[in-house]
C-alpha cells in the first residue's frame, strides 16, 4: 500500500483479524480487514437450548460461516465439537484484545500526526495568509456572529479537510461564547486561549460573496 501523502511504500503489522498499515515518513496509518485465506472445518456447536448446529469455521482466524449446513448432508463421525458459549466467550476475548493491541500499536502514530497538525495549524493562524483570509470571512459576515448575531470574535474552521486552502463556506465568523458553546464544549484546549484577536469591533465591512477557494 502507497501512502497518499509521501508516495512511500507503507509498512504494515498484522494481527488477528486485521492489518494496520503505516508510513515512517508522515505516520499516516489506515486498519484493514487481514485477507486470512480461510481454511474451513466443519464443527457442530452445540447451543444453551440443547439443539446443535453444524457450521463452518476457519481453523486459523476462527471466523464462522453465518449458514448454518444441514447435518444430514455430511458424516458427523470425526465432526469437531464445541460449546456455543465457549466459542463466543473466546472469540469475544480474540476481538476485544485484538482491539486492545491496535490501539496501543498506533497510538504512537496519532500522537505524532496530532503533533505535528498543532504545529502546523498555531504557525498558520499566526500568518499573514491566515489574517488576510481571516479579515475576508469577517468582511463577508459582516462582523457578525453567525449564530447568535454579535459581534463577531473569531473565525471558525467547519472543517480541517482543506487546511491553508479552505473554500469560504468552510469557515464562518462567531463570537468567543458561541465558538466555545457550540463547537468546543468540555474541550477547550490551553492552545486556543493563546490565540489573538486583533479584530476591531468598531471596523465596518462590506459584504462579500462567493465559495471560491482562496
Amino acid at each position: 500500500m502507497i501512502c497518499n501523502d509521501c508516495n512511500i511504500e507503507m509498512n504494515s503489522k498484522s494481527f488477528v483479524s486485521r492489518t494496520v498499515f503505516y508510513c515512517s515518513k508522515c505516520q499516516a496509518y489506515k486498519i484493514t480487514e487481514l485477507d486470512c485465506g480461510h481454511e474451513f472445518m466443519l464443527v457442530l456447536f452445540s447451543l444453551s437450548n440443547g439443539s446443535e448446529q453444524l457450521r463452518q469455521m476457519c481453523t486459523k482466524c476462527f471466523y464462522r460461516q453465518p449458514k448454518a449446513l444441514k447435518q444430514g448432508e455430511h458424516n458427523l463421525t470425526n465432526v469437531l465439537r464445541k460449546t456455543e458459549l465457549s466459542y463466543q466467550d473466546y472469540y469475544s476475548k480474540q476481538t476485544i484484545g485484538e482491539s486492545t493491541d491496535i490501539r496501543k500499536f498506533i497510538e504512537p502514530f496519532k500522537e505524532k500526526q496530532k503533533t505535528d497538525f498543532c504545529r502546523i495549524y498555531t504557525d498558520y493562524i499566526g500568518s499573514d495568509e491566515w489574517k488576510g483570509k481571516r479579515e475576508k470571512i469577517l468582511r463577508r459576515d459582516l462582523g457578525k456572529c453567525q449564530i447568535c448575531g454579535k459581534e463577531a470574535e473569531q473565525v471558525h474552521h467547519l472543517t480541517y479537510v482543506h487546511l491553508k486552502n479552505e473554500y469560504t463556506f468552510e469557515l464562518v465568523s462567531l463570537c468567543k461564547e458561541c465558538h466555545k458553546n457550540e463547537y468546543h464544549s468540555g474541550q477547550i484546549t490551553e492552545h486556543s486561549n493563546n490565540f489573538k484577536d486583533d479584530y476591531n469591533p468598531n471596523q465596518q465591512f462590506e459584504p462579500r460573496n462567493g465559495d471560491e477557494p482562496f
